[in-house]
């Protein structure tokens, strides 16, 4: 008889856990706040305008780095080096500006 009163008070606790852990799912949760944002009567969040320095730091990083002056080298012989257009003294091929996709 012993092996079944401590499974009777085992399905006891058992049950009785339960019942708290329901009776606490149930009880009413304290009204959101106004401005709380998962309230469906919150009123909209107010967003500030953009500061012009930022708008101008964010053009810029959208533009890219500024450029830099245009440096042209020969394919074949990487010390010729000229800061416009025009053929390698060396070979007579046509500089390319550096950086450039071949």
């Amino acid at each position: 008889m012993k092996s079944t009163d401590g499974i009777d008070q085992l399905q006891r606790v058992v049950v009785a856990l339960a019942l708290v852990l329901l009776a606490g799912c149930a009880a009413p949760s304290k009204p959101l706040a106004l401005d709380h944002p998962a309230n469906p009567d919150a009123p909209e969040a107010v967003t500030a305008p953009m500061q012009p320095m930022l708008m101008q730091a964010a053009s810029e990083t959208e533009a890219g780095p500024p450029t830099s002056p245009a440096v042209y080298t020969c394919p074949m012989h990487p010390d010729v080096v000229s800061d416009k257009p025009g053929e390698c003294p060396k070979c007579g091929m046509s500089l390319m500006r550096k950086g450039a996709k071949q």
